[in-house]
């Protein structure tokens, strides 16, 4: 089958798996709300617990193994066209500054939830000096606002991911990539679906956010494929070979920044979690091994 038909394949299953999954919870978190069994959130958290260190070792398997040697030899292939013969490390230089674009997202979202926290403080704090009466418990404040910028934050990893699986030029390369970005995708859907059912928004714009998560990868497939798509210039090669840097650092910033910091952090489940972590880096080099 054409590769091009792989990709649109690919881009369909990917909006349409994001868009479910984050819906799904808005239903679920209700009828765990109500459930009578108080097993059933913990039994939920510990298997999206592992499901997300099964998908740190697939995404440390894949931007290490694999995606990060294509940017190293996308460079060679820009040195020798632009004859450029300095020994600056522009491969994982690229890498780097992906991983700065997501890091400094990030800090910012961070930065101004911290802001809304100082300003709700001083706002219950300046309103219980006015009426003299005793403090009250508050809610966290915004978290509305907490769940659009994370919303924000997570569409621009799936838009780079997104990037990684339309830059891909065989067949086999490119099912590898959309696999692993396929599990991580499923399992950052439903935990922003969680977070989005747990917020203020009402469904419809609950929805909005759905769609404009579940449609950041397939943007960036789109923008891969027509980078690829334009030939093998050397206008071509730089920009595919810088993408690819930025993806691959899209990757590592997933892995080593989110999932597995969050999720090792707790003594809950450790041994599970390090064998989830351990099988998902071995799956993929069971694939690189087998030439899948």
């Amino acid at each position: 089958m054409n590769i091009l038909i792989w990709k649109c394949i690919i881009l369909v299953v990917l909006f349409f798996l994001s868009f479910t999954l984050t819906l799904l919870p808005l239903k679920l978190v209700t009828r765990l709300r109500t459930s009578v069994d108080p097993l059933v959130p913990s039994r939920h958290d510990r298997l999206i617990s592992l499901l997300s260190c099964f998908a740190g070792g697939v995404f440390m398997a894949t931007g290490l193994l694999d995606l990060l040697p294509q940017v190293v030899s996308a460079f060679v292939e820009v040195k020798e066209r632009l004859q450029l013969e300095s020994q600056f490390p522009v491969a994982e230089f690229s890498v780097g500054m992906g991983f700065f674009l997501v890091l400094l997202l990030e800090q910012l979202v961070l930065d101004c939830q911290e802001g809304a926290r100082a300003s709700a403080e001083q706002r219950r704090l300046l309103r219980r000096d006015e009426e003299g009466a005793e403090e009250r418990r508050e809610p966290p404040p915004h978290p509305s606002l907490r769940s659009l910028l994370l919303v924000a934050a997570l569409s621009l990893h799936s838009l780079f991911e997104g990037l990684a699986v339309g830059l891909q030029q065989s067949p086999a390369s490119l099912l590898q990539i959309a696999a692993a970005v396929g599990l991580h995708k499923a399992v950052v859907a439903f935990s922003l679906g969680m977070s989005l059912a747990r917020s203020r928004f009402r469904a419809a714009l609950a929805a909005w956010s759905a769609l404009v998560f579940s449609a950041a990868s397939p943007l960036g497939i789109g923008a891969g494929l027509g980078v690829s798509r334009l030939g093998r210039g050397t206008p071509t090669v730089v920009t595919t070979a810088v993408l690819e840097g930025l993806a691959c650092g899209t990757f590592v910033y997933v892995t080593f920044f989110e999932v597995l910091p969050h999720e090792l952090q707790s003594g809950v489940d450790r041994k599970a979690k390090l064998l989830a972590v351990v099988v998902g880096f071995g799956v993929v080099c069971g694939l690189l091994f087998l030439d899948l």
